[in-house]
Protein backbone atom coordinates (compact mmCIF):
# COMPACT_ATOMS: atom_id res chain seq x y z
CA UNK A 1 0.00 0.00 0.00
CA UNK A 2 1.00 3.60 -0.49
CA UNK A 3 3.64 2.90 -3.15
CA UNK A 4 1.91 3.90 -6.38
CA UNK A 5 1.81 7.44 -7.72
CA UNK A 6 -0.69 9.28 -9.92
CA UNK A 7 0.01 12.55 -11.69
CA UNK A 8 -2.14 15.34 -13.11
CA UNK A 9 -5.93 14.99 -13.12
CA UNK A 10 -5.78 11.40 -11.87
CA UNK A 11 -3.81 12.55 -8.84
CA UNK A 12 -6.28 15.32 -8.09
CA UNK A 13 -9.15 12.82 -8.27
CA UNK A 14 -7.32 10.38 -5.95
CA UNK A 15 -6.59 13.14 -3.45
CA UNK A 16 -10.14 14.55 -3.47
CA UNK A 17 -12.12 11.30 -3.55
CA UNK A 18 -9.99 8.27 -2.77
CA UNK A 19 -7.95 9.38 0.23
CA UNK A 20 -4.74 9.91 -1.72
CA UNK A 21 -2.14 12.33 -0.46
CA UNK A 22 -0.02 14.94 -2.18
CA UNK A 23 3.76 14.39 -2.14
CA UNK A 24 6.54 16.92 -2.55
CA UNK A 25 9.23 16.09 -5.12
CA UNK A 26 11.56 15.16 -2.28
CA UNK A 27 8.97 12.80 -0.76
CA UNK A 28 8.35 11.21 -4.17
CA UNK A 29 12.08 10.66 -4.71
CA UNK A 30 12.39 9.08 -1.25
CA UNK A 31 9.43 6.82 -2.01
CA UNK A 32 11.03 5.72 -5.29
CA UNK A 33 14.31 5.03 -3.50
CA UNK A 34 12.51 2.94 -0.88
CA UNK A 35 10.56 0.94 -3.46
CA UNK A 36 13.76 0.35 -5.45
CA UNK A 37 15.52 -0.85 -2.30
CA UNK A 38 12.59 -3.21 -1.63
CA UNK A 39 12.92 -4.71 -5.12
CA UNK A 40 9.49 -3.62 -6.32
CA UNK A 41 8.56 -3.56 -10.01
CA UNK A 42 8.18 -0.04 -11.44
CA UNK A 43 5.39 0.15 -14.02
CA UNK A 44 3.93 2.90 -16.15
CA UNK A 45 2.41 3.21 -19.57
CA UNK A 46 4.82 3.23 -22.51
CA UNK A 47 3.74 6.51 -24.07
CA UNK A 48 5.17 9.64 -25.58
CA UNK A 49 2.41 11.59 -23.83
CA UNK A 50 2.60 12.67 -20.20
CA UNK A 51 2.94 9.83 -17.71
CA UNK A 52 -0.20 9.72 -15.57
CA UNK A 53 0.81 6.97 -13.12
CA UNK A 54 3.80 5.11 -11.76
CA UNK A 55 3.09 1.92 -9.88
CA UNK A 56 5.69 0.22 -7.71
CA UNK A 57 4.42 -3.28 -7.06
CA UNK A 58 5.62 -6.67 -5.88
CA UNK A 59 5.06 -10.05 -7.46
CA UNK A 60 2.93 -11.46 -4.63
CA UNK A 61 0.31 -8.78 -3.99
CA UNK A 62 -0.21 -7.02 -7.31
CA UNK A 63 -2.78 -8.63 -9.59
CA UNK A 64 -1.17 -7.13 -12.71
CA UNK A 65 2.35 -8.31 -11.86
CA UNK A 66 1.31 -11.80 -10.74
CA UNK A 67 -0.83 -12.38 -13.86
CA UNK A 68 1.96 -11.22 -16.20
CA UNK A 69 4.52 -13.41 -14.40
CA UNK A 70 2.29 -16.45 -15.08
CA UNK A 71 2.81 -15.93 -18.82
CA UNK A 72 5.45 -18.07 -20.57
CA UNK A 73 7.56 -15.01 -21.44
CA UNK A 74 6.77 -12.21 -18.96
CA UNK A 75 9.74 -10.20 -20.22
CA UNK A 76 7.80 -9.47 -23.39
CA UNK A 77 5.24 -7.53 -21.33
CA UNK A 78 7.56 -6.12 -18.67
CA UNK A 79 10.34 -4.81 -20.83
CA UNK A 80 12.22 -1.64 -19.99
CA UNK A 81 14.52 -1.89 -22.98
CA UNK A 82 17.41 -2.69 -20.65
CA UNK A 83 18.93 -6.17 -20.74
CA UNK A 84 20.42 -7.52 -17.51
CA UNK A 85 24.02 -8.61 -17.76
CA UNK A 86 26.44 -10.25 -15.37
CA UNK A 87 29.72 -8.47 -14.72
CA UNK A 88 31.97 -10.68 -12.57
CA UNK A 89 34.24 -7.71 -11.77
CA UNK A 90 31.36 -5.91 -10.00
CA UNK A 91 29.67 -8.94 -8.44
CA UNK A 92 29.97 -9.17 -4.65
CA UNK A 93 27.99 -12.45 -4.39
CA UNK A 94 25.27 -10.71 -2.38
CA UNK A 95 22.62 -12.76 -4.30
CA UNK A 96 20.09 -9.89 -4.30
CA UNK A 97 19.73 -10.41 -8.05
CA UNK A 98 18.55 -14.01 -7.52
CA UNK A 99 15.37 -12.88 -5.80
CA UNK A 100 14.73 -10.01 -8.19
CA UNK A 101 15.48 -11.56 -11.58
CA UNK A 102 12.33 -11.95 -13.68
CA UNK A 103 14.14 -14.12 -16.22
CA UNK A 104 14.82 -17.01 -13.85
CA UNK A 105 12.87 -20.22 -14.51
Amino acid sequence: MDVCMWFGKGAEYAIERLGGRRLSKDEAKKLLDATEEAGLVHMSRNTTEDIDFLCNCDRWHCEVVSSVLKQPKPGWVFNSGFKPTFDPEHCTSCEICLGRCRQRP
